[in-house]
């Protein structure tokens, strides 16, 4: 961080997820994940420790407008269900969360996908994609997806309270 002059960003050696505790962590570098057989990957492990995100921000930003992005190959809903106090903070975080619904996954299919979503549609946040439209994400949307009646042409959200 020093090599950027970046002096406003954190760095914790952990995963998070719904409670504290140990895991396994499969695969190296960017693919990475805490799902056995994440794109094909477990050979290679190592025991991470777990945190939630409430633990780990506390109300250390519960008055500031804060950027939240959550990219974790797969354990996204776990992430989000540790993450209770922050979904509901004031000023709302503006979340950038990558999520997909096939591939990857040992099966090939997500079976939190749409916890991802629901937990955000729950706590009043609206659902947004990164493209010249901003397309908004409703629900008849994800059924189509789900459903495979339509294919999903997205990765990375944006959840937000407006």
């Amino acid at each position: 961080m020093d090599v950027n002059g970046w002096n406003d960003v954190e760095i914790f050696p952990l995963a998070l997820s719904y409670k504290p505790g140990m895991a396994e962590l499969y695969g190296t570098n960017t693919a990475a994940s805490l799902i056995k057989d994440w794109a094909g990957i477990s050979t290679k492990k190592r025991l991470v420790p777990l945190s939630t995100m409430d633990i780990l921000v506390g109300k250390r930003f519960e008055s500031s407008r804060v950027v939240v992005k959550v990219d974790v190959e797969g354990s996204e809903y776990s992430v989000l269900q540790g993450s209770k106090q922050l979904l509901s903070q004031d000023p709302a975080p503006l979340w950038i969360v990558e999520v997909v619904l096939k591939g990857f996954f040992p099966g090939g299919f997500n079976p939190d996908f749409k916890g991802v979503f629901d937990v955000f549609f729950d706590n009043g946040y609206t659902c947004r994609v990164v493209d010249k439209e901003t397309t908004v994400i409703t629900e008849e949307m994800l059924q189509r997806w789900i459903t495979g009646k339509d294919k999903m042409p997205w990765n990375y959200f944006v959840f937000e309270k407006e």
